[in-house]
Order: structure tokens, then C-alpha cells, then sequence
């Protein structure tokens, strides 16, 4: 299945050491925020098909969602 018109963003570049860097504010705006009072204090890393990927991104741009979150709600979804 061949998809066409996603757009992908891989503006986190792995450092050398493989770990992500994240030494730059957010920025004013962003909606890439953590909701709720507790903050997030875990990464979750998960290595997958570019075309699985390009199939949760435009799943999650139809709900209006980043990928993170729509991530997030279908885990929680599946598990309460």
C-alpha cells in the first residue's frame, strides 16, 4: 500500500551517544505540551516501519492529533 501527501517531521535529530537532544526550550505556542498537572517524566522509544508510521500519522492528522498524542490515546485507550 503506497501512500501519498504525508508529511513527516524528524526535526529530533539522535545526538552521537543515540540519545535524543532536548537542550532547547519549547517554543512560544507550541501545543506539543504535557496536559494535565503531572509532568512527563519517561520516553517511550519504539523502532517501526516507515509505512506503518506514515499510516499512524495521517490517522492521527484526521483526529486533529500530533502523533505523540494520538499515540498516547490509543494506548490508554487499550488499556483502562
Amino acid at each position: 500500500m503506497k501512500l501519498k501527501n504525508i508529511t513527516i517531521n524528524y526535526n529530533k535529530k539522535p545526538c552521537k551517544s543515540g540519545l535524543l537532544r532536548h537542550k532547547m526550550p519549547a517554543p512560544k505556542g507550541n501545543t506539543n505540551h504535557q496536559q494535565g498537572d503531572e509532568k512527563a517524566s519517561s520516553w517511550l522509544q519504539v523502532r517501526v516501519r516507515t509505512y506503518d508510521k506514515a499510516k499512524w500519522v495521517k490517522c492521527a492528522n484526521s483526529e486533529g492529533l500530533k502523533l505523540s498524542e494520538w499515540v498516547k490515546d490509543v494506548l490508554n485507550r487499550n488499556c483502562d
